[in-house]
């Protein structure tokens, strides 16, 4: 059982591993080579002569061939028009370590995508070989090349369509907006020269978000002024790429710039979608939806600030409300105390009236000789004191010596 697993997953890693045919009659070369392109992740298929390595490429079927110009029995052309010859039109890469110019110029005709010079250079044999391999999946999407050069707008095609866009392509600008105008295009990313024949960049960029506004757009230029740049990006712009660009990083940038569109597209129609969602429903649902996201939210963010903010105010109200009712509570108390007082004096017979205002007047008296008293026996307490202290400071500057007595005179 566990064989027949090994040999399944084997089958398996057959049909989803690329073959990469390696011929070379230097054993030692032919090891090295082998484990280069396995280290890879392709499968190695090795050989020494061109027959062997037809037999190899009909057995197992190849997707690329790594060989040495010289080999046992034949050369490289001849083993290339072998299997151009039953059907196998996969990349081909020829070394060789006695390389000339003329050798170069045969291999290239014969549709050799790189010639390596020995002895290898192992990183540069896997760049070339992945670079050859490597099928990107169509990102269904497309890009709209506006550039003005054949020669840098062809290049710009290939880049783009080898990173998996749909292309399209204008030399000017109104070729551009016929193309984003016609129903059939899906373009989601222009790629375009600021300096674009017929329209100017800030000018075309605005165009072309009128037809679509969630076209997302890359101003491209080696030369524009930071006054164009400026306007480009207020009349709608994203990014700016800087000529000349290599192919990897546009095509790296190209696929970041594809992944922001769409994220931002998926953002903006949820927006739309939750917006008319909370149109139609009822007010009571609005408004309690509304009270829950205050209620539920972050202390740090916007909504738990205003949070925050509306609760100290209520708390403040309160407050103040509580405060100004119980002023005004005690305030209508001794009013209704003073009304009583008042209703009671004028209930009292005159007599009484007249022994509670001289019992006033009395005690206003008493009040008074007493306040009399206090002042004299503070005065006096102040004269005392201020003797004390002189009597004091008299003493102090009295010096502490006195003369001696005179002695009695002696005989």
């Amino acid at each position: 059982m566990p064989v027949m697993n090994e040999m399944k997953k084997e089958r398996m890693t057959m049909k989803t591993t690329k073959n990469v045919l390696v011929c070379e009659d230097d054993p030692v070369q032919l090891k090295i080579l082998t484990t280069l392109i396995h280290q890879a992740g392709y499968r190695p298929i090795a050989a020494r002569t061109p027959s062997e390595a037809v037999a190899c490429a009909r057995r197992c079927g190849i997707d690329a061939v790594l060989t040495d110009v010289q080999l046992l029995d034949g050369n490289a052309f001849d083993l290339v028009g072998d299997l151009r010859a039953i059907g196998f039109d996969t990349p081909v890469f020829m070394a060789s370590a006695y390389a000339t110019d003329g050798m170069k110029d045969r291999a290239r005709g014969a549709g050799v995508k790189h010639f390596f010079e020995k002895p290898f250079d192992l990183p540069k044999i896997k760049e070339q070989v992945d670079q050859a391999l490597r099928v990107e999946p169509k990102l269904d999407a497309g890009v709209l090349i506006v550039e003005g050069h054949d020669q840098v707008r062809a290049e710009l095609e290939t880049t783009a369509a080898r990173a998996g866009f749909e292309v399209y392509s204008a030399g000017e600008g109104t070729q551009a907006l016929d193309i984003l105008i016609d129903e059939e295009s899906s373009v989601q990313i222009l790629l375009m020269d600021l300096h674009a024949q017929g329209s100017s960049g800030a000018k075309l960029i605005r165009k072309a978000l009128e037809i679509d506004p969630s076209l997302h757009v890359i101003m491209m230029s080696g030369d524009a002024s930071r006054d164009e740049i400026r306007a480009g990006y207020e009349a709608g712009a994203a990014s700016l790429v800087r000529k000349p660009v290599p192919a990897d990083r546009l095509e790296s940038f190209l696929k970041a710039s594809l992944k922001a569109a769409r994220s931002q597209n998926d953002r903006a129609e949820q927006r739309r979608a939750r917006a008319e969602r909370i149109a139609a429903e009822p007010v009571t649902r609005k408004i309690s939806r509304w009270i829950k996201s205050y209620l539920g939210a972050p202390t740090r963010s916007r909504k738990g600030g205003r949070l925050l903010t509306l609760t100290l105010t209520a708390t403040a109200l309160t407050i103040g409300v509580s405060t100004a009712y119980g002023i005004q509570g005690a305030l209508e108390a001794v009013d209704h105390v003073e009304q009583a007082a008042e209703k009671a004096m004028t209930k009292m017979p005159a007599v009484a009236r007249q022994d509670a205002v001289f019992g006033r007047a009395q005690m206003g008296e008493q009040i008074r000789l007493m306040r009399e008293a206090n002042e004299v026996t503070r005065r006096y307490y102040e004269g005392h004191l201020g003797e004390v202290r002189w009597q004091n400071r008299s003493r102090q500057e009295t010096p502490a010596w006195t003369p001696k007595p005179e002695r009695p005179a002696t005989r």
